[in-house]
């Protein structure tokens, strides 16, 4: 009580001081943002039926507020923010009882969970505790977006330590004040978090958001085969980038199978990239590639140039994507620039107009070289597809989250696409269809995984029935949420009875 005291007084008698929401590090997060954050808590607190009403409604300029960029203010500012408990805390301390914290949730039928362990936080690193602004962000997405009712969701942290110095010696931060954990110890927290929360709820989808590159991918593989989990930094962003690709080859008016026709450039070989090159290959191979022809058609760059079989270091993933240095006989090749990212303004200017771009940030539009009116360019945002395939697994039952399936998803994107948006180049639809998107991403999950002879539940019945793929959309479609004021209250058997 004396530490909440002390905090009440303090925002008593001034202001708090945060870190400002235009600090470089945010990504153009700014005041204003940053007030319609606060006030959109405010009406969720207050009201969360009229809250999700509005989000939907509003959806493509309410994101960005409830998500990246601004959830990166609220990240670093969390410990300061904190108002009131949302999602689930989890920490190394609480090693043995666990299971104990997740069947004392009150609530017995949760659907989906996203769960960080803070240590990489979009792009400011290690944030502890801090980071579970993320996961809350993330399922405000998932419930406007993808239909999931908000009471079947679990935003949770699992605190390991921290290694930023300045958040442990802050007196407000609420984590751990210890180094991070590392080796087999953290991987002895993590399995003992995912066994409590999958043996409470074991149909709920569980998505990792935000860990670090060493974690992320030894995570994904250790838990995919036995779980329904999947990690959107890896494959949520390859499987973005593909829909991309399928948006771009549906602009020049070819057909999907065309991709594997088509050779790639990949700027960056890290844990991202490498995890978008596997989806496209993935994809090319679907359409009748080999495995090693569909390798063949990867150029790799990243900081010291083209990625050659002459590296030393080739990592297991990258290795199949390597160029064989006989090819190069002849070949001059350009020094990679140390900030790759390529803008609207530079594909239009480089190739005289004739790019279909789409970028990882919002791109303002731009006027073509021999003029007319100015070009609009859509942004890659992994919010076209996570909701979906979550949504999509969890109704369809499917019990594991295959590459097949994402791969299914990404080819579904580009159908939702207009003549009007094809018109202008366009490779990803609006965001003002996101319910729709959401709907025929997750009808493309479940048909990849009755192929697999995944699909079950009502969702299989639907697909077997007379009704077909149309009768499995339209299940999909009546299992959303949708926020309305409701006259009367369910109670679980058992409840105040």
């Amino acid at each position: 009580m004396e530490r909440q005291t002390e905090r009440f007084m303090e925002d008593y008698r001034q202001p708090r001081e945060m870190i400002p929401p235009e600090d470089s590090r945010l990504g153009g997060v700014t005041s204003e943002m940053a007030r319609r954050w606060k006030l959109l808590q405010l009406l969720q607190d207050r009201n969360e039926t009229l809250f999700y009403s509005i989000l939907m409604r509003n959806f493509e300029e309410m994101a960005p507020i409830l998500y990246t960029p601004t959830v990166g203010w609220v990240c670093v500012n969390y410990h300061k923010l904190y108002r009131r408990p949302r999602g689930m805390f989890f920490s190394a301390a609480d090693s043995g009882n666990m299971a104990a914290m997740a069947h004392n949730w009150p609530q017995s039928d949760v659907h989906a969970i996203v769960v960080t362990d803070g240590s990489r936080i979009l792009g400011l690193g290690d944030l502890g505790l801090n980071g579970l602004g993320i996961p809350i962000g993330k399922l405000d997405l998932y419930c406007a977006a993808g239909g999931f009712s908000p009471s079947h969701v679990l935003p949770a942290v699992v605190d390991v330590g921290t290694d930023n110095e300045a958040l442990r010696s802050d007196p407000l931060y609420a984590g751990l004040r210890s180094p991070r954990l590392r080796g087999a110890e953290y991987y002895r927290v993590m399995d003992e978090f995912v066994e409590a929360v999958m043996s409470r709820w074991p149909r709920a989808v569980l998505q990792f958001e935000d860990f670090s590159a060493a974690h992320a991918e030894p995570l994904l593989q250790r838990y995919r085969d036995h779980h329904t989990v999947f990690n959107d930094d890896i494959q949520g962003t390859a499987a973005t980038a593909l829909a991309g690709l399928y948006g771009a080859l549906r602009v020049m008016g070819l057909p999907p199978s065309a991709l594997a026709q088509q050779r790639v450039v990949m700027v960056g070989a890290g844990s991202a990239g490498t995890g978008v090159m596997r989806m496209i290959a993935a994809a090319m191979v679907k359409h009748g590639l080999s495995p090693e022809a569909a390798a063949s058609r990867f150029w790799v760059l990243d900081r010291r140039g083209l990625v050659t079989t002459k590296r030393p270091e080739l990592t297991d993933h990258i290795r199949p994507f390597a160029r064989r240095e006989e090819e190069l006989d002849g070949m001059g090749l350009m020094d990679v620039v140390n900030r790759m990212e390529c803008t609207a303004q530079q594909a239009v200017e480089w190739t005289g107009g004739r790019a279909i771009f789409a970028g990882g940030s919002p791109q303002e539009p731009v006027a073509p070289p021999g003029g007319g009116p100015p070009r609009p360019f859509a942004q890659a945002n992994n919010m076209y597809l996570f909701p979906g395939i979550a949504l999509g697994a969890f109704l369809g039952r499917t019990g594991h989250i295959s590459d097949a399936m994402l791969v299914e998803a990404a080819e579904a994107l580009p159908d939702m696409l207009t003549e009007e948006e094809l018109g202008q180049g366009l490779v990803y639809p609006s965001l003002r269809g996101i319910r729709a998107i959401s709907a025929a991403v997750a009808l493309a999950v479940c048909t990849a995984a009755d192929r697999e002879d995944r699909l079950g539940g009502p969702a299989a019945e639907a697909l077997e029935g007379r009704g077909g793929p149309a009768a499995l959309l339209n299940f999909i479609v009546r299992s959303m949420y949708w926020p309305d004021y409701k006259s009367l209250v369910p109670l679980p058997r058992g409840v105040e009875e």
